[in-house]
């Protein structure tokens, strides 16, 4: 089955949180965001696990170098997923993905600023997932998962909706979705219907 992801890229920490109980029903991994871990720091990640001991709980680091250091933090935090970039050099992502085995954490490559066909001629040790990532400041034309033979579970995110949903969960095992959920007026309601487009 396709995962839900709910991406809480926000700067207000009770705010994340309460969208997060709200769609609890909905939501198979809880994202605390980048920039929900810039304004709090990994205390994000910290009260999201405490919240939720029954979802997934993924970091989003965007780590770009400190491979090996910056998933040790976020599994101290408590997430079960970090993010590596794709863009980032070949030995900060062997570096992390191996620390990551050795924790038992498991590692996303986020492809934004790349596509996700550089990344996997970059990779020789494999992720848990790649997420396929439209820019948020970009918004628009294709995700870049047509054609795309990856071996690797895939993931997409970028200005995903209840309406495009469907589509995307036909390429990839979980759906990243932010501001549909998070700027909705009923959250809840916006997560059952992308949950059950996706299903």
């Amino acid at each position: 089955m396709v995962k839900l992801q709910l991406a809480l890229d926000l700067l207000d920490l009770k705010e994340a949180l309460r969208i997060a109980r709200l769609t609890k029903k909905w939501v198979d991994i809880v994202e605390a965001g980048t920039p929900l871990i810039k304004q709090n720091g990994l205390k994000a990640v910290e009260r999201l696990r405490k919240r939720f001991p029954d979802r997934l709980v993924l970091a989003d680091m965007k780590t770009a170098d400190t491979g090996a250091l910056e998933v040790e933090m976020a599994h101290r935090a408590g997430a079960d997923i970090t993010t590596i970039m794709g863009a980032a050099g070949r030995e900060t992502l062997s570096k992390g993905i191996r620390e990551a085995r050795k924790l038992g954490i498991g590692v996303a490559v986020d492809t934004v600023g790349t596509s996700p066909r550089e990344v996997l001629k970059k990779l020789r040790v494999r992720p848990d997932y790649l997420i396929v990532h439209r820019a948020i400041d970009r918004d628009r034309g294709s995700y870049g998962l047509e054609g795309l033979k990856a071996r690797i579970p895939l993931a997409v995110a970028g200005g995903i909706t209840a309406r495009t949903a469907g589509r995307l969960a036909r390429r990839a095992e979980i759906v990243i979705v932010g501001r549909a959920i998070t700027a909705a007026e009923e959250p809840a309601e916006a997560a059952r219907k992308i949950k059950e487009a996706i299903m």
